[in-house]
């Protein structure tokens, strides 16, 4: 892979990165540090890499813990991704439901919301507003199929069946402008999909592990900065 990555560099004359998705699976605490040829290669190409200043190498984890010290020390830089604030979540709360219309929102509405999922991934606020999507078209789909069955046409031009890679700005507008004529999203819809999805035990379990992931991980970065890492 690596071998590859150089050749790729030098034939595109680009900057290429290497991604290492659950790296703590490849390197980690369960063996002895370099008693495999796998770490020991790992961490050959590790110190080598600084001789090219056009390649990168990252990991991806949610155990940093579990990988040896000596080769957290090969990466430049340890960051924490993917952590939502409350702001992040109001601002992925109003992307989702913008695809469909809405309804009597006000900003204290995106807050109570997004206060609600506190520690929810960005998962788990597609579901709740998924949630919402779904009964809202079943339910206008059983009590107006003459329309449903119109609005499914539109989308159908030149006698080609729809594809949402075609759905551009101005259809989106036009069909979210009819589609609101029998459906609106409002905040009352979205809260009880949030509670809904609360009471759900593989929801709470999912932020609750990630509320214990992120902790880990500040208490981590912490120690790395106190031993001038990070």
């Amino acid at each position: 892979m690596f071998e590859a990555c150089v050749k790729l560099q030098k034939e595109s004359r680009k900057h290429v990165h290497i991604l290492i998705d659950e790296i703590d699976s490849v390197l980690n605490k369960d063996k002895e540090y370099g008693a495999t040829n796998l770490t020991l290669e790992i961490q050959i190409l590790m110190d080598g890499v600084v001789h090219y200043p056009q390649l990168s190498v990252l990991g991806a984890t949610n155990s940093p813990d579990r990988i040896p010290m000596p080769m957290i020390r090969r990466f430049s830089k340890a960051l924490i991704v993917g952590e939502l604030t409350q702001s992040h979540r109001i601002q992925l709360l109003k992307q989702f439901v913008s695809y469909m219309p809405e309804a009597d929102w006000t900003d204290q509405h995106w807050n109570d919301i997004a206060s609600k999922l506190d520690g929810a991934t960005g998962d788990v606020i597609r579901k709740v507003v998924d949630n919402v999507w779904r009964t809202k078209m079943r339910q206008f789909t059983r009590e107006n199929e003459d329309v449903a069955s119109n609005l499914v046409e539109s989308l159908n031009t030149n006698g080609q069946k729809f594809q949402v890679a075609h759905f551009d700005d101005k259809k989106r507008r036009v069909f979210k402008e009819e589609l609101g004529k029998y459906v609106q999203i409002r905040p009352s819809d979205v809260m009880y999909s949030v509670d809904v999805h609360l009471t759900n035990i593989a929801i709470h379990h999912e932020i609750e592990t990630a509320k214990e992931t992120y902790s880990k991980a500040k208490q981590f970065i912490d120690q790395l900065k106190h031993d001038k890492i990070a």
